[in-house]
């Protein structure tokens, strides 16, 4: 249990009540095209069953879950400058004991719609690095999802981090918040999650009709979609980009 000015961190492992409740604000705050994936990989990390110590939910004052993270621990993946390009998937595969494993990788930040704007993601951000100091492990590390980069679909995600802002930190609002707490951001992870499901499926979850063979954009995909008509199925493979919170550059 971790007390912070927004309220208490508690995790799966000590309290019962925290995984319904990180699978609730997961499923308010990310797109539907990954939380109802049939993905096993998906279907791991949003029933909190990997490490469930590092499945942490901050309450507020009231009681109200406001904030989530998801984590694993993996053995060593190698050095910063050639992680691997499945990111989060490769994660969630490669998830292992804490006695098998080197370094930390963040799966997810979930803050409540009522709660964003308000700092969290930097508490959120400061939570990782204290359960990564808690292992004492050396690194967290994280294959970000930028939130500006479905307005960007068909940019190229190393173009992407080339965005910056007038202060010289990326234009992404999550990369900046990263930057600004000491992150090292490495290198885009191209293929870090692969999701595939019906056409039915994906015109649920896009709102399109999905008529065409071929690439189609929708609000919420970071990259396009690629549609198969005659197989009846859509295959989104998104981009993340790979970020280092060494120990020695972590939020206070």
């Amino acid at each position: 249990m971790t007390a912070s000015e927004h309220g208490i961190w508690r995790n799966a492992a000590t309290s019962p009540d925290v995984a319904p409740a990180i699978t609730a604000l997961v499923e308010a705050t990310w797109p539907a095209f990954i939380t109802r994936s049939p993905s096993p990989l998906v279907d791991r990390w949003r029933r909190s069953a990997l490490s469930p110590r590092l499945q942490c939910l901050l309450r507020d004052l009231d009681g109200q879950p406001i904030a989530a993270i998801s984590a694993v621990t993996v053995p060593d993946p190698g050095p910063l400058d050639a992680l691997p390009e499945a990111g989060w998937d490769w994660a969630v595969a490669a998830a292992a004991p804490l006695e098998r494993s080197e370094v930390m990788i963040g799966l997810s930040v979930s803050i409540a719609p009522t709660h964003q704007g308000r700092g969290l993601a930097y508490e959120a951000l400061a939570q990782m690095c204290r359960v990564r100091d808690a292992l004492g492990l050396e690194r967290l590390l994280i294959p970000v999802r930028p939130t500006w980069k479905n307005r960007h679909p068909r940019e190229p995600m190393a173009r992407y981090c080339q965005r910056l802002n007038a202060e010289g930190l990326p234009e992404d609002p999550w990369l900046r918040v990263h930057a600004r707490v000491g992150g090292r951001i490495l290198a885009p992870c191209e293929r870090s999650m692969t999701l595939e499901g019906s056409l039915e499926q994906w015109r649920e979850w896009t709102g399109l009709p999905l008529r065409t063979d071929g690439e189609h954009t929708a609000p919420g995909l970071l990259a396009p979609l690629s549609v198969d008509l005659a197989a009846g199925v859509g295959r989104y493979i998104e981009p993340n980009v790979w970020v280092a919170h060494l120990r020695s550059t972590a939020p206070g």
